[in-house]
C-alpha cells in the first residue's frame, strides 16, 4: 500500500461509496484504508472509529441544502420550496441506502451523536417558509409555525425509520407530502410562468 497524503473528506467519500455498494456491516476499516490507499494509522489520525464516519453525513447534507437555498431556488411557491427542501434530504439518504441510515439510527439510540438534529440554519429556512406560506394562504393551518415545523419533522423522522426498516420499500417522499399537506392544510398554487 502506497502512503500518500489524504484528507478526511476523501476518507469519508470512499467510505460512503463503499457503504452504498457493500452496506455498512460489509465494509471494514481495512477495506476503507485499501480504497483510500492509506494505512490504518493514517485512517485513525483523521477518524476515531468506523461509527464516526456516519456522524458527519447529515452535516454534509445540510451544507448541500444551505448552498441550494442560499442561491436562487428554482421553486417559486412556499409549498414547492418546502417539499424541495425535504426531498433533498430524502434523496441524500436514498443515495446512502436504507441499511446505512438504519445503522445511523441504531448508533444514535446507543449514543446520541446528534446526527438527526436539524441544524439551526435549516430550521430557520423551514420556519421562514412555513410563516410565509401561512401569510400567503398556501398553508392554511393557524397553528404556530414552530409547532407545524416540529410536527413535520416528527413525521419525517418516523417515515425515515419506516423506510429504513422496510429496506426502502416505502414511498418516503410521497407519504411525507401527503401527511404534511394535511398538517399544514396546504393549498397548492400553480406556478406562475
Amino acid at each position: 500500500m502506497n502512503k500518500r497524503k489524504i484528507s478526511k473528506e476523501e476518507i469519508l467519500n470512499q467510505a460512503y461509496r463503499l457503504f452504498r455498494t457493500e452496506g455498512y456491516d460489509g465494509v471494514s476499516v481495512d477495506a476503507i484504508c485499501m480504497a483510500c490507499g492509506v494505512t490504518k494509522p493514517t485512517f485513525y489520525r483523521y477518524i476515531e472509529n468506523k461509527e464516526a464516519i456516519l456522524t458527519p453525513f447529515y452535516d454534509r447534507v445540510c451544507e448541500d441544502i444551505l448552498g441550494h437555498f442560499s442561491e436562487d431556488c428554482q421553486a417559486e411557491t412556499c409549498y414547492e420550496q418546502f417539499h424541495l427542501f425535504y426531498r433533498m434530504v430524502i434523496e441524500h439518504s436514498e443515495e446512502l441506502g436504507p441499511g446505512v441510515v438504519a445503522k445511523m439510527m441504531s448508533l444514535n439510540l446507543t449514543t446520541d451523536s446528534h446526527s438527526f438534529e436539524t441544524r439551526k440554519e435549516l430550521t430557520d429556512i423551514i420556519l421562514g417558509l412555513i410563516k410565509k406560506g401561512q401569510e400567503s394562504g398556501e398553508f392554511q393551518s393557524t397553528e404556530s409555525a414552530q409547532n407545524l415545523y416540529n410536527a413535520c419533522n416528527f413525521v419525517f423522522l418516523g417515515l425515515e425509520y419506516k423506510w429504513s426498516v422496510k429496506r426502502g420499500a416505502v414511498d418516503w417522499s410521497g407519504e411525507f407530502r401527503r401527511i404534511t399537506d394535511g398538517i399544514l392544510q396546504a393549498k397548492k398554487r400553480e406556478r406562475t410562468e
